[in-house]
């Protein structure tokens, strides 16, 4: 069991690992400045020099990618005139001469186009994400579930094959052409029937000032992101119902006069 846990972080490590490397040579390789995003068209050369500084982006491509692997791990060798210090949160456990071995929380710097922490726009949008989130997971089996005790209870039928059918069909597209397509239908097309916004968040401040939940706003989110789970969750419970009706005491029931229904 440890080696499987062992196992499964290192796997998750190397996922982190890949995708910070595969988006800072995209970033380093883009033709655009990542410094000159936060200022526009007000470029100041001495401000957008000491940005690239900053974020070592006047450095090579490897030095970028192990100075941001240094802000985020939680455990970092630091010289004590590094200026990243000051936008650290940290505990110095060892001290020798001009290098201090810390303890922080990870640093995800600051966006170049804001300006603003990531962790505060992290911090802002999580509560938005995992209501969505459970939202999605909940209409996902909800809808699932029920598509699958149907195609159970008629397989081998038409009404089995359309349910399948139509359920790898959502879990073939990919999660942002449905929200898409969901939005113009349902949220531009038909908005007059359906009453529900193209875009917008649940939580937000009406004319006064005040906090508002507009609950109509989290409904097509829900069933976008949702919808491709269903074929998941519809196929693992048709098999799992088909495999219990042939249960030796499901069939002795049967035999017994029992009807299906």
């Amino acid at each position: 069991m440890l080696r499987y846990f062992l196992n499964k972080i290192g796997l998750l490590v190397l996922s982190i690992l890949a995708v910070i490397i595969a988006i800072s040579l995209i970033v380093y390789k883009a033709p655009v400045d990542p410094a000159s995003l936060q200022f526009g068209q007000r470029t100041d050369p001495e401000a957008l020099n000491k940005l690239r500084q900053q974020y070592f982006l006047d450095r090579p491509y490897y030095i970028q990618v192990l100075k941001y692997l240094e802000d985020i791990s939680p455990v970092q060798i630091a010289h004590s005139n590094d200026n990243r210090l000051k936008e650290y949160q940290y505990a110095t456990l060892f001290q020798l001469k001009h290098q201090r071995l810390i303890l922080k929380w990870p640093y995800l710097r600051k966006s170049y186009v804001s300006g603003e922490s990531v962790s505060n726009l992290i911090r802002e949008a999580f509560p938005s994400t995992l209501l969505l989130g459970a939202a999605a997971l909940v209409f996902a089996f909800v809808v699932g579930m029920i598509l699958g005790i149907l195609a159970a209870l008629f397989r081998n039928t038409g009404i089995d094959q359309s349910i399948l059918s139509v359920s790898t069909l959502f879990y073939s597209v990919p999660s942002y052409i449905s929200a898409i397509i969901f939005a113009l239908i349902f949220g531009y097309y038909l908005r007059d029937y359906t009453g529900l916004p193209i875009q917008g968040s649940v939580f937000g401040l009406d004319d006064f000032g005040n906090e508002i939940t507009d609950w109509s706003k989290l409904i097509l989110p829900s069933i976008a992101l949702g919808i491709r789970p269903i074929a998941m969750i519809c196929q693992m419970t048709r098999a799992s119902l088909i495999e219990a009706l042939n249960e030796p005491y499901i069939l002795t029931a049967r035999a017994y006069g029992i009807k299906k229904f």
